[in-house]
């Protein structure tokens, strides 16, 4: 299932929450993985496994400083899976 967008859904203890709004609806039973990049894409740090929410908390630390952050959403069913990157403004 593609992601469409990233879009911010507020800030909250130094976290930047993110909304996940994909292509279609999910199917039962699926889980998203989320990492991010702070140098656009030369390296990644998970900050969520087996999400059930199609949302996402980032550390505003892991963004500071960084003009070119990175979003990469890995949905699966347990059987296949898909993966999207986009760009986040930190």
């Amino acid at each position: 299932m593609p992601l469409r967008s990233a879009r911010h859904s507020g800030t909250e203890d130094g976290a930047l929450g993110m909304a996940l709004e994909f292509d279609a609806s999910p199917e039962p039973g699926q889980t998203y993985s989320a990492q991010v990049s702070s140098d656009g894409g030369r390296t990644w740090h998970t900050v969520g496994v087996g999400l059930k929410d199609p949302t996402v908390q980032l550390d505003r630390h892991l963004l500071r400083h960084s003009t070119d952050v990175r979003l990469r959403i890995t949905t699966t069913n347990g059987f296949s899976s898909t993966t999207a990157e986009t760009s986040v403004a930190g």
